[in-house]
């Protein structure tokens, strides 16, 4: 059995029949999505490893030499050395790009075991060539963390704020309605009818027209939740028609309060660029329920709907996502020395 390896540094590289056939019912793995992705991650070198056996692609890894990477770092003179050093020594990371997904597919055992390693090894190889600090491999499922296929060098960790997901089983927005409880359903009506009251307006639209006006109060979210800025959240909204989507806007008097970028791939529909101006109460759940019946309407199988806001995600049917979960190693002194405490 002889497992051939291919390193690509563009999607466009590799025959688009052969991507999508493995890439078939994955979300946010097709070729078109990564298309998107290298026109926006345009500052992050591709470094794209797959695995051929008798002509076919059977499984593949998706890197990213990645030196800006916005780390959950709450105090500024952290993170601000953190980048510093990211700057110097990158990341090199396997993922899925914009999406918090896995960029790692395999067969099912026994070909999983060599197919791994043998993606494993090439990756060691090109995350060298690119002074990397760490390889990793995150956004994976615990069991995918767990496979005794990894290398002994890799070590694993969870992260505590795992997205979320809603599984569309309804055929219409009103019939998911009436599988709501009976206080989500009245919490729904109250958010309509104070909407109308205050005359808040959402429109939906094939592209973004108001960048300017809207990465403020996407900046605002950020600043309120401590994250780090994400650096490319401007060409996600300059190349939405790249992908399947659709932008969305709230607004009060004619000035923009809320939006939301709601972004589809392989039937599964994600929610990205969450803005919020803070001074008009409902557009947040508002915003929420278009994107419910956004991919109710298009025939999606799932809605991701990202971390944080639990309770209130759970009154509208989702669950906590299982792939809070990343594999990685050291490739230098120090690095190596994190990674053996982290583990």
């Amino acid at each position: 059995m002889d497992i051939e390896i291919r390193v690509f540094h563009q999607v466009s590289e590799v025959d688009p029949i052969l991507w999508d056939r493995l890439s078939a019912g994955r979300p946010f793995a097709s070729h078109r999505w990564y298309r998107f992705g290298e026109t926006v991650m345009a500052d992050c070198e591709p470094v794209f490893i797959g695995a051929f056996l008798q002509g076919e692609m059977i499984a593949r890894a998706t890197f990213w030499v990645v030196r800006n990477e916005p780390l959950p770092i709450p105090w500024a003179p952290a993170r601000v050395l953190s980048q510093s050093i990211m700057h110097r020594w990158p990341l090199f990371i396997c993922r899925s790009p914009l999406s918090n997904w896995t960029g790692l597919i395999l067969p099912d055992p026994p070909l999983r075991r060599p197919a791994l390693a043998a993606l494993t090894r090439t990756a060691l190889q090109e995350a060298k060539k690119h002074a990397a600090s760490f390889l990793l491999f995150d956004f994976l499922a615990e069991g995918q963390a767990g496979w005794e296929d990894w290398p002994g060098t890799f070590s694993r960790f969870s992260f505590s704020d795992p997205g979320t997901l809603l599984e569309i089983t309804w055929p219409k927005f009103e019939d998911y309605l009436e599988d709501l409880n009976t206080k989500a359903r009245k919490h729904y009506r109250q958010h309509n009818r104070e909407a109308g009251r205050l005359g808040i307006q959402v429109k939906q639209q094939n592209t973004v027209t108001d960048i300017e006006d809207v990465l403020p109060i996407i900046q605002d979210v950020e600043i309120r939740h401590h994250s780090s800025p994400n650096p490319w959240i401007r060409k996600m909204l300059e190349n939405i028609g790249l992908v399947g989507g659709v932008w969305l806007t709230a607004s009060l008097n004619g000035q923009i309060e809320g939006c939301e970028l709601i972004l589809e791939d392989n039937g599964a529909v994600m929610v990205a660029s969450l803005g919020l101006a803070n001074r008009v109460s409902h557009i947040y759940h508002l915003l929420g329920y278009k994107d419910i019946q956004y991919a109710i309407e298009i025939g999606a199988r799932c809605l991701r709907w990202g971390s944080g806001a639990y309770e209130t995600k759970r009154r509208l049917g989702f669950k906590l996502e299982d792939n809070n979960y990343l594999v990685f190693c050291g490739l230098n002194p120090l690095s190596r020395l994190v990674a053996r405490m982290v583990a």
